[in-house]
């Protein structure tokens, strides 16, 4: 099954922000992530990466040598992880 894709040049402003909870909420997955149906590794992984949010817009626009390997490897891992990475959940959801 492949995941249905906008096929839009330009995305409504609300996609512009780095606000995840908003973009989680405007995407429809705000209760699965926070009271729902995800699996409660994903939830863990979810809330790590809006607490590190903060800091990511600083790192954003820094030099990679801001990041600790460590801290890279974490948020890694945190989204992709073949079991319990909140991308890898959200494409079982769409």
């Amino acid at each position: 099954m492949s995941a249905a894709r906008p096929h839009q040049t330009n995305l409504p402003k609300i996609l512009e922000i780095h606000d995840l909870e908003a973009l989680a909420i405007y995407g429809g997955f705000d209760g699965s992530l926070n009271r729902g149906s995800a699996p409660a590794k994903v939830k863990q992984n979810w809330n790590k990466i809006v607490l590190m949010s903060d800091s990511l817009n600083d790192l954003r626009y820094q030099p990679a040598s801001n990041w600790s390997q460590n801290q890279a490897i974490n948020f890694f891992e945190w989204l992709i992880d073949p079991n319990d990475g909140v991308i890898t959940w959200l494409k079982t959801q769409i």
